[in-house]
């Protein structure tokens, strides 16, 4: 081989190292799953019934708008996203704001799933959350995404995301804004 080719060949191996050693994405930046500011952004949520769903200039922790839910008493009205990225890799946080316009807390659970079929509650996450009257930023760190089986969910596969109240006994009105991810 001649010197230029070998240098060629040398350079081109680091550019291939280099390349699969780089993230794929900056992880200086949040990355933003639904901040509900346009009518578009209610067309990536899966609707259902029991679960009432608007655009307000209520509760609003970012931008313009936030999204307002009606939950009204059923076994788990809540919201449930679709169009999200699915990659979670990279980031160590997830984070939520919640306004609770009424006078007592409200106790919602968040569900997250990295297997594409509605695994068994062993095998996905499961947590419950607290949101006070008034506005919450709520942050899950991935260092607790771990199913009740013990198992760690997989950051690059996320399939469904979703926050629900657990048999409400009166509707409950809830606004949810700038929903993200945070390196």
């Amino acid at each position: 081989m001649t010197k230029p080719c070998r240098w060629l060949y040398a350079f081109l191996i680091l550019l291939i190292i280099v390349t699969a050693c780089t993230p794929s994405r900056p992880l200086e930046t949040d990355l933003i799953i639904n901040d509900f500011e346009t009518d578009a952004d209610l067309d990536r949520l899966r609707w259902k019934c029991h679960t009432l769903f608007f655009l307000s200039d209520q509760g609003v922790s970012h931008g313009q708008s936030s999204l307002r839910m009606e939950l009204t008493p059923s076994p788990y009205p809540g919201v449930s996203f679709k169009d999200f990225p699915q990659d979670w890799r990279g980031y160590s946080f997830l984070d939520v704001s919640f306004f609770n316009p009424g006078p007592s807390e409200l106790r919602l659970a968040v569900r997250i799933d990295d297997k594409e079929d509605a695994p068994a509650y062993e095998d996905r996450f499961n947590h419950g959350l607290t949101v006070h009257p008034g506005m919450n930023r709520l942050s899950i760190p991935f260092s607790s995404l771990v199913c009740p089986s013990g198992r760690r969910l997989e950051p690059a596969h996320i399939y469904s995301l979703m926050f629900f109240a657990v048999n409400p006994d009166k509707t409950v009105v809830l606004f949810v804004d700038d929903l993200r991810l945070k390196p």
